[in-house]
């Protein structure tokens, strides 16, 4: 392949594995959908062939994708955050520790996955370090538990990954997501971050989250997330601010 259609290729065969177990599919099923042979799948999802435009139209159709998903490297799918307890969802298979009470959506922890993907063989230190199949978090919409986070937070500890100036360079991939541009205001930062997570410290269907998660973690690990989700939160408002200054000063200058 020439370089642009491998660097393609390598963007679009983690979202369209992805897309593909969201569904439940084996990638037989999919090629029959797509009316191919299966070894195109395979070769798709393993960044070993580029997508044609024409079956790139045609997967984001089975599957219920925007075709804009290709500027992206995840899938959105924005809803506000419910607390989950699944263990299974289409072909992913959630470890039990991290499917109890989930409540907070891949897109709050973008900037922490992210840090995880600049090491070699990510996804295979992903899968026997956390049990987890890395495809899960190509769609920001999936959600995960407190202990996950917090988990996931001391394990980049470890490594000397918890660095907040290149957390702050992944929170600039975030800002192009269609959340971003669609729901996100300073204003009304409450209705935006229901598209980030539940409110931990209230109760749902009669029991605090919370209180589960302390029952499970341990207090100091809840203390990183607390930590981690200002963090966000700052970033989100300081954008948000200087965005609208930005705007006011044209205004002016108009």
């Amino acid at each position: 392949m020439r370089e642009p259609e491998r660097l393609l290729a390598e963007k679009l065969a983690p979202i369209i594995r992805c897309a593909r177990k969201m569904l439940g599919y084996e990638q037989t099923d999919l090629a029959t959908l797509m009316e191919i042979n299966q070894s195109k799948i395979s070769r798709f999802e393993s960044a070993k062939l580029a997508i044609s435009s024409y079956n790139w139209m045609k997967f984001c159709e089975i599957v219920n994708l925007d075709l804009g998903v290709i500027r992206y490297e995840f899938i959105e799918r924005p809803s506000n955050a419910t607390i989950q307890n699944k263990r299974r969802i289409g072909k992913f298979l959630l470890p039990a520790k991290y499917s109890m009470n989930a409540g907070v959506k891949i897109r709050e922890i973008f900037p922490l996955i992210e840090q995880y993907k600049t090491q070699n063989e990510w996804q295979k230190v992903f899968k026997r370090e956390f049990k987890f199949d890395s495809d899960y978090f190509y769609n920001l919409d999936h959600q995960i538990n407190l202990t996950f986070v917090n988990d996931f937070i001391e394990n980049l500890k470890a490594k000397k990954l918890y660095k907040k100036a290149n957390m702050a360079k992944n929170f600039q991939k975030l800002l192009a997501s269609e959340v971003f541009k669609r729901y996100a205001s300073s204003e009304n930062y409450e209705r935006f971050e229901k598209k980030l997570g539940c409110d931990f410290n209230v109760n749902y269907e009669g029991k605090s989250i919370i209180i589960e998660a302390k029952n499970h973690v341990k207090p100091e690990y809840l203390d990183n997330y607390f930590e981690y989700k200002k963090w966000f939160t700052e970033m989100f408002l300081d954008q948000k601010f200087n965005e609208e200054r930005e705007e006011n000063r044209l205004t002016l200058h108009a």
